[in-house]
Parts: structure tokens; C-alpha cells; sequence
């Protein structure tokens, strides 16, 4: 089996950048293409908005948690098992567009606070895992 390095462009570049077009989002979303490691992708982005129906326990949310980035979320997979809902980042109550709306004017509402917020996601994600649960 090989994979094939393609610079962040894949299947669903076309549809995603469509989708931007025709919600005229090309001022406020931003493709970057691939970057080498997580911390990067969270030294330019500073929250993560997961509106999932279904999910597992994310890896993003992890990631994004344990790079201090607060996250904006639906409650499956766990979330609420590393999220306290305000102090560390959002969960929305249901999954409509609305819910999530809501808690995205939440954390917007509270834009000042997102370093403080990521801090404490940070301290939080790392009270639940460990840096390399393998090893244990």
C-alpha cells in the first residue's frame, strides 16, 4: 500500500471550495494545504468547530484540545467526557444548524477569552491522557 503526497489537495478539495463559492466565503475560509505536524495547523487556526451527527472520540478534538485551542462542538464521542461546557470550550445542546449557531455566538461573544479558554483545554486534555499512553 503507498500513499501518495498531495500537498493538502484531495477528493473533496473541488466540493469544498464550491461549497465556499456559493456561501461567498472566500474572505473568511482559508485553504492551506498540507502542513508538517498538528501544532502548526493550530499556530494559524484558533478554534476547531466539530458539527458532527455521529463521531467517535476525535482525534481533531484531541489534537486541538492538547495544542490549546478551545473547540465548538456537538455533544457525541465523548465530547463532554473532555469538554466542561464555557470554561474550556462549547457543546452545543443538539446537532440542528441552531444548536451550533448558538454556541458559535457564544465563543464569539467571548473572543477575548479564546487564549485563556485554549489554556484551559490544554490542562484539561492532559488531566485525561497521556502524552504517550503506550509507554504505561
Amino acid at each position: 500500500m503507498s500513499f501518495e503526497h498531495r500537498n493538502g489537495s484531495g477528493q473533496h478539495e473541488v466540493l469544498a471550495k464550491s461549497i465556499q463559492e456559493r456561501n461567498c466565503l472566500q474572505s473568511s475560509v482559508i485553504f492551506r494545504g498540507h502542513v508538517e505536524g498538528v501544532d502548526e495547523i493550530w499556530k494559524k487556526n484558533h478554534i476547531l468547530l466539530m458539527h458532527s451527527r455521529m463521531e467517535g472520540q476525535s482525534l481533531a478534538l484531541l489534537e486541538a484540545m492538547w495544542c490549546g485551542r478551545s473547540v465548538v462542538t456537538t455533544n457525541v464521542g465523548g465530547a463532554a467526557e473532555v469538554i466542561h461546557d464555557g470554561v474550556d470550550g462549547f457543546i452545543a445542546h443538539g446537532i440542528t444548524v441552531n444548536d451550533v449557531e448558538q454556541k458559535l455566538e457564544q465563543a464569539w461573544s467571548r473572543k477575548e477569552e479564546l487564549e485563556s479558554l485554549g489554556l484551559a483545554a490544554a490542562k484539561k486534555i492532559r488531566q485525561v491522557y497521556q502524552v504517550d499512553a503506550v509507554s504505561l
